[in-house]
């Protein structure tokens, strides 16, 4: 039996001694499993992806109010994670507004002319960038996150050059890869994402099955790296599970 896993990210901090600079950020995450045929197998990720990064170097902000990819908190030297509930219907920030309706309102609702305007809120992670991974398995064993360092000049110089070397098997983070993929596939991932400037780098043993999704299942990684500490939060839930009620008989 195997299931849909998702693996989204609750938060992130950083050293608040960690020079402005560096202060710009892109994950590499490897997750080991067991797939939906009970064979073992690793996929990656890069987070936001190859195209992006999150700036939280205060200086870039003040150059261009407007930057998207800024997601700094106002008071601490971490991600600005919004609401992590994903119960709001609306929220407002600096007088910008987002406004969500659903779709059975949006079937129902009388045609009009005008487009629905939604605006992009600065300063916060999308709901699209925290997820790391959905992965059709049985059970997931591992995850490790590094942490890098963009260098802004000549990134996509390198991207390019690195993706010609990649495998097929770098599914990214909707596809399942089945088998094992070979370690060399993080490291290439990883000079990618960064320039080889890691910054962090943490693991954590999962071990959960599909007996553990009663609810979601909440993970904190926390430990040195350069400049000071940095914490990366997570959950992982199992959306497809559907955890049927037991009715109690007492009847003789």
């Amino acid at each position: 039996m195997s299931k849909t896993f998702e693996i989204k990210l609750t938060e992130f901090s950083f050293p608040n001694k960690l020079d402005e600079s560096k202060s710009n950020f892109r994950f590499v995450v490897d997750l080991r499993f067991i797939d939906a045929k009970g064979d073992p197998g690793t996929i990656h990720t890069i987070l936001p992806g190859l195209d992006d990064f999150w700036e939280c170097d205060p200086r870039e902000r003040e150059k261009d109010k407007a930057l998207l990819n800024y997601v700094r908190h106002q008071s601490d030297s971490a991600f600005d994670m919004g609401d992590t509930s994903g119960t709001k219907s609306s929220a407002t920030e600096e007088g910008s507004e987002v406004k969500i309706r659903s779709a059975a309102s949006i079937s129902r609702a009388t045609p009009r002319k005008e487009p629905v305007q939604v605006q992009i809120k600065p300063r916060q992670v999308r709901d699209w960038d925290k997820l790391i991974f959905r992965v059709k398995g049985q059970k997931l064993n591992a995850i490790q996150f590094k942490v890098f360092d963009v260098n802004r000049k000549d990134a996509w110089d390198r991207i390019r050059s690195v993706l010609q070397k990649l495998p097929r098997a770098f599914a990214g983070p909707l596809g399942p890869a089945v088998g094992v993929v070979e370690e060399g596939t993080s490291v290439l991932l990883a000079k990618a994402a960064g320039s080889g400037k890691l910054l962090f780098r943490g693991d954590i043993n999962l071990n959960l099955d599909l007996k553990c999704f009663e609810s979601a299942s909440s993970f904190i990684i926390k430990g040195e790296g350069l400049s000071g500490d940095y914490k990366i939060g997570f959950n992982c839930t199992c959306p497809s599970l559907r955890v049927p009620e037991v009715e109690s008989d007492t009847t003789p």
